[in-house]
């Protein structure tokens, strides 16, 4: 078993890091010259797990006139017992090329591991096109669709499938020190299953420092197909710390 569930964090992260390589092969900025955030904050949750510990993420975001790219990582510890430790990896690339000021081509790459919600692993890579419907230095609203393939291995099966992706992305300042952001993302099979999931996302920002930040996040993540003794949502509420550095 833990021979099995190596392999699978190693097919995971293989994966993330071959995505990596490609844009460091592009000459990507150096590190320095990137936004950098990190989140660290207690979870509470229910679905597949009830528990409340803890989740850290990093957050990288470089945006040039010409491009616009983003790798986060998050790991979240849902449970330790005497013989067990269940928790959850995700990671997300997405690099955009910006073609005129409204629209813009990208590939976009999601990776997740979660013990409780019996997905082994899972790679979604998606060649996408998207439009600003309102783009300014605080406010953005964006639709994106895309194709792209899936590999994943769920309650140890494989299913692997071509997708149709969709996604929206929206943020807009409520004060001078609090904003909101969300985000949403759906993935539907194509080649016959007609299996999709998506992941919904809406955070609550207050600066309360030059670095640093409250923040709330609440997250709904669905499978229409679920691995066995597996719930469809898994729903979650983050509250914590943003550093910026």
């Amino acid at each position: 078993m833990l021979n099995y569930k190596n392999n699978s964090i190693d097919t995971l992260l293989k994966s993330f890091l071959h995505i990596l390589l490609i844009t460091s092969c592009y000459a990507a900025p150096p590190l320095d010259e990137w936004d950098k955030v990190l989140d660290f904050g207690l979870t509470f949750t229910a679905g597949n797990r009830e528990s409340t510990l803890v989740t850290s993420e990093l957050d990288l975001h470089k945006k040039t006139e010409a491009h616009d790219l983003r790798i986060k990582l998050r790991y979240t510890l849902h449970e330790v017992t005497d013989n067990t430790v269940r928790d959850e990896i995700n990671a997300r690339f997405t690099w955009n090329w910006i073609l005129t000021n409204d629209l813009y081509a990208g590939f976009r790459s999601v990776a997740r591991r979660d013990d409780a919600a019996g997905i082994d692993y899972r790679s979604q890579n998606s060649a996408t096109i998207g439009k600003y419907f309102a783009k300014g230095k605080d406010l953005t609203f964006a639709l994106e669709a895309g194709l792209g393939y899936n590999l994943s291995s769920i309650a140890r099966e494989d299913m692997n499938s071509t997708q149709f992706y969709l996604g929206q992305n929206f943020a807009i300042p409520i004060t001078k020190l609090a904003s909101i952001q969300q985000d949403f993302a759906t993935y539907t099979d194509i080649d016959g299953g007609g299996d999709y999931n998506f992941v919904f996302n809406l955070s609550l920002k207050t600066k309360i420092s030059d670095s640093t930040d409250v923040k709330i996040s609440f997250q709904n993540k669905f499978e229409s197909n679920p691995a066995t003794n597996a719930k469809r949502n898994d729903v979650r509420v983050v509250s914590g710390l943003s550093y910026r550095f």
